[in-house]
């Protein structure tokens, strides 16, 4: 893969969840293989265009088991913001797009992530309207669990501008809206947030850093 131009090291650091990445000995596909190539076509079908024409952001990626199953999900990162997730299907060894946990490149959205699983979403359709939803990981580990769905539009009423996306007929003032969703609207009040460790995109996975490297065997490092 061609070396990537404007791609710096993110300086947060999280604590980082060891797990496996190797399969049985029948395997000939580890997760490190297979979010690498995954990797690779993100950034050949949609990041390169923006990075060759100078767009002003720093797109990175990390490695975090957000489940906690131990198998770490592949996070893409614009600007420390979180946009794509992927994990990665053991049964049929293959990577999975977690859509519902994405966000398009270059939008006014984000997602956030707290080190228990949860995972907040914020979209926004300019200042009087936009998106919150938040999600947990199902323990099938390759789907995802919606736990709430509101919108937001201060045009149609400024006194109570959330409803839910299943019933836009009732509306709620903040304070509903906050009791609603056990006021976890904006996770970044929360002081367990993920902080990512985060790497230039052409920097191998395998050499990804991790707490503990013994999973990997020595065959793998090299």
């Amino acid at each position: 893969m061609k070396r990537f131009k404007q791609l710096v090291l993110s300086g947060t650091i999280f604590t980082m969840v060891a797990c496996p990445t190797v399969f049985a000995e029948e395997s000939s596909l580890t997760i490190d293989e297979a979010y690498q190539t995954k990797l690779e076509e993100v950034y050949e079908e949609e990041l390169s265009d923006y990075i060759e024409m100078e767009y002003p952001a720093v797109f990175s990626y990390s490695l975090h088991d957000i489940d906690q199953n131990g198998i770490e999900e592949l996070i893409l990162l614009e600007d420390s913001i979180v946009k794509h997730v992927y994990t990665f299907d053991e049964e049929k060894e293959e990577v999975v797009f977690l859509e519902d946990l994405s966000a398009p490149f270059t939008y006014r959205n984000y997602i956030l992530i707290t080190e228990d699983g949860f995972i907040f979403r914020s979209g926004s359709n300019g200042a009087a309207s936009g998106l919150y939803s938040g999600y947990k990981i199902e323990e099938n580990g390759v789907e995802v669990e919606e736990l709430y769905k509101f919108l937001w539009d201060y045009s149609v009423n400024s006194d109570k501008p959330y409803y839910k996306l299943d019933d836009p007929e009732t509306f709620y003032t903040e304070s509903e809206f906050l009791e609603l969703v056990d006021s976890r609207y904006f996770v970044t009040e929360q002081d367990n947030m993920v902080e990512f460790e985060s790497m230039e995109l052409d920097y191998p996975i395998k050499d990804f850093p991790r707490v503990d490297d013994s999973p990997l065997s020595e065959g793998e490092k090299d």
